[in-house]
């Protein structure tokens, strides 16, 4: 947070500003500084910088509550009916600092389906349902830890749509982001499917439409002010700029159809055979505008297409055929043995990517940047020109007009193996193969184009991935009280990219890479003790159920410095290896070499007790590091769920149940996010990003905070619950 130097020494109303920040109850944040070459540069090599630490402690309230209804109704033998309707409302809040998020959901779906028997052998099944989500978010500041609320889009002269954005972007860089925003998604999907039998065959035939209709409602304008050091602050020399940000109405098609059979070739052996065919539209509009995207063979030629060209061309030719076996190799009661097998075509839709041409012209015009403008002055608002006019102040999104979605391979093999009536162990390979992955390059200066682009996002094709992974399950059906699932699965997963922004395309470790994954679940019906009336209070109808989880960490990009190429590519030049240091610190040895750094203050041990090792990289200021991606990892996590439940015969099949259960039991912490930002001078060992290599939040707080019946990752929790069987 800004120290009492820093806000003393502020201009107004700066000052302001630095003041609804938490005010420091911690000491001064050191940076690396260089005596030889910084004149303010002390003889240890740290320096302050205007921050220091603010520690305190908070609660995200957050609160669900679902409701939902089914009818079901049968006409005749021949004719059922059903309608399921849900409503589910959420809120959180989420505090950075004073700056205080609460978010707002409300989910409602509304299902029908009709089951149809004309026949013994021919029968059909339709389902109709409407979904929508809707969302609000707002942003406000607060006197949490100290600091005094300041109104920042009065102080900036924009209306309570507006967002304004203010940042001190160096070294700790705190900031406020004050939207409020909101938004929905609506769908329609119809699905249908006609079953006949015939012999040993089970045919279905079938079509499935999705039609998708978000919108939102944009906070415009859209003010920044980054501040890039600590003199700038004292100057008041901020970036300022401003955006506008226009309504768009989004419309998403997917059709596909599909035929099936599922034939009993023996007792022994039986196949599935399909086939899917599958169209997905690039994403048009309900009105308004449409997304514009480009003509042209290379960033010099590239042009603005005209308005209603489809970002890019319908494929007609996408079939998906899939085939499954099964083989029943010993079929003895209580040692049978089955080996299964099978592989398919699955096709992406790819429109994900194509709602990023929403944000293009036509729908965000940007002002100039101004480093003459004290805050809180700012350029003038910029209009939206329609049709845009060159030259095009932010970046141009443009898609390969004979984009082919991505499709993945996948088969798996598997032999399973009963052991006895109850209990059965399955040992199964899955593998996949992604290829016409999507490919985003970015352009951030284009010199030569003369239509006015002057930076522009591609998509197109042409990056793969491959996932391998050995898998083990055992289960038990319930017998004695006992019901008992384990699986362990090892896997491997290698790709170009995992995320399609800003990196340079190595091939690696994917990001959700996890090498080995534990779960464990059991539920037991303790045995009845004694036959005595205060034994039948006491010791009758307990049980326990518990489940654990474990798995190793994902993997860490680290992230070295923003690289341009001859033609305007941008992209993350990665990290070179410094030769005779450890990528990981354990321990007091990760203690004392982060202290001595200035990355932690004396005392303070890292977080986890382990961190990676800032002085075990160094950012480069061309080509490629020769740190291989995403070879470093973050935290394993592991985690045990327990429940205690009672019941309580009232009558015959009433009963009353009570339920004790604790969400991670042994409170054990688990960490989540790691550092990944190196930063540093190019070609000096060494990150200068004093939280480089550390865990940042736990496990829960980097998945986002839900409930624990849902996600693992928190604290110990613990819930009652109360319920009627019958």
């Amino acid at each position: 947070m800004p120290d009492t130097s820093l806000r003393s020494s502020a201009p107004a109303p700066v000052n302001q500003v630095l003041n609804a920040f938490p005010v420091p109850n911690g000491p001064e944040v050191l940076v690396p500084c260089d005596p030889a070459t910084d004149p303010t540069c002390p003889s240890s090599g740290q320096k302050q910088d205007g921050f220091a630490e603010f520690i305190g402690s908070w609660s995200n309230p957050s609160s669900i509550n679902s409701t939902s209804v089914r009818i079901d109704h049968v006409v005749n033998d021949r004719l059922r009916l059903f309608f399921r309707f849900s409503d589910t409302g959420s809120s959180a809040a989420s505090r950075a600092g004073s700056s205080n998020t609460i978010s707002e959901y409300t989910a409602r779906t509304y299902t029908t389906g009709v089951t149809t028997l004309f026949t013994p052998r021919l029968s059909n099944e339709f389902r109709l349902n409407y979904s929508s989500n809707e969302s609000t978010a707002r942003t406000i500041l607060d006197s949490f830890g100290g600091a005094i609320p300041v109104d920042l889009k009065k102080l900036s002269g924009v209306g309570v749509g507006a967002d304004v954005f203010f940042q001190l972007g160096y070294d700790a860089a705190p900031g406020f982001d004050l939207p409020q925003s909101a938004g929905a998604q609506r769908q329609w999907n119809l699905v249908d499917t006609v079953s006949r039998s015939v012999g040993r065959h089970q045919f279905k035939f079938g079509a499935d439409y999705r039609r998708l209709t978000p919108f939102a409602v944009p906070f415009t304008p859209f003010v920044g002010y980054i501040y890039f050091s600590e003199s700038g602050v004292k100057a008041n020399t901020p970036l300022t700029f401003v955006a506008s940000i226009g309504p768009a109405y989004p419309l998403y098609e997917n059709f596909s159809a599909f035929a099936q059979d599922e034939w009993r070739v023996s007792q022994r052996l039986s196949l599935s055979i399909g086939l899917r065919w599958e169209v997905n539209p690039a994403p048009g509009v309900t009105q308004g505008l449409k997304p514009y995207t480009t003509q042209g063979s290379s960033p010099d030629t590239w042009m603005l297409a005209p308005q209603g060209t489809p970002l890019w061309q319908t494929t007609w030719y996408n079939f998906a055929p899939r085939l499954g076996v099964a083989y029943i190799l010993h079929n003895t009661p209580g040692r049978e043995t089955v080996v299964r097998g099978a592989g398919g075509v699955f096709y992406d839709t790819g429109q994900q990517t194509g709602s990023f041409g929403f944000e293009g012209p036509g729908f965000t015009q940007i002002s100039a940047f101004h480093f003459d403008l004290p805050f809180p002055s700012h350029p003038a608002v910029p209009a939206i020109v329609n049709p845009p006019m060159p030259p095009f102040t932010g970046s141009v999104f443009n898609f390969s007009p004979h984009l082919q979605l991505p499709y993945a391979l996948q088969w798996n093999a598997s032999i399973e193996q009963a052991l006895g009536k109850s209990q059965a162990l399955s040992v199964s390979y899955v593998g996949s193969h992604a290829a016409r992955l999507l490919q985003e390059s970015k352009f951030s200066s284009i010199p030569n184009n003369p239509n006015g682009i002057q930076s522009a996002i591609f998509f197109g094709n042409g990056l793969t991935s491959d996932y391998d992974t050995l898998q083990i399950q055992f289960r038990r059906r319930l017998s004695r009280g006992l019901t008992t699932l384990a699986s362990y699965g090892w896997s491997h997963c290698i790709d170009y990219g995992s995320l399609n922004l800003d990196y340079g395309y190595q091939r690696g470790n994917c990001d959700f890479d996890v090498r080995h994954n534990f779960s464990g679940a059991f539920s037991y019906d303790v045995p009845n003790l004694g036959h005595s009336a205060f034994s039948r209070v006491v010791l009758h109808h307990w049980g326990l159920d518990n489940r654990i989880t474990a798995r190793t960490g994902f993997p860490v990009t680290l992230q070295g410095n923003v690289l341009l190429q001859s033609d305007g590519k941008e992209y993350y030049g990665g990290l070179n290896l410094v030769p005779g240091q450890p990528v990981y610190l354990y321990g007091a040895k990760c203690a004392s070499v982060l202290q001595g750094l200035g990355d932690l203050q004396p005392g303070q041990g890292c977080p986890g007790g382990r961190a990676i090792n800032p002085k075990a990289f160094a950012p480069l200021g061309s080509g490629v590091g020769d740190a291989p991606r995403n070879f470093t990892r973050g935290f394993g996590a592991w985690q045990m769920n327990l429940a205690v439940r009672r019941e309580f015969p009232i009558y015959e099949n009433l009963k009353l149940q009570f339920r004790a259960e604790a969400f991670n039991i042994f409170n054990h912490p688990n960490f989540g996010s790691i550092r990944a930002k190196c930063g540093g001078t190019p070609g000096t060992a060494g990150c200068a990003d004093p939280l480089f290599g550390q865990a940042t939040a736990t496990l829960a707080n980097s998945l986002g905070t839900l409930s624990p019946l849902y996600q693992m990752g928190g604290s110990r929790s613990m819930q009652f619950a109360l319920k009627f069987i019958f």
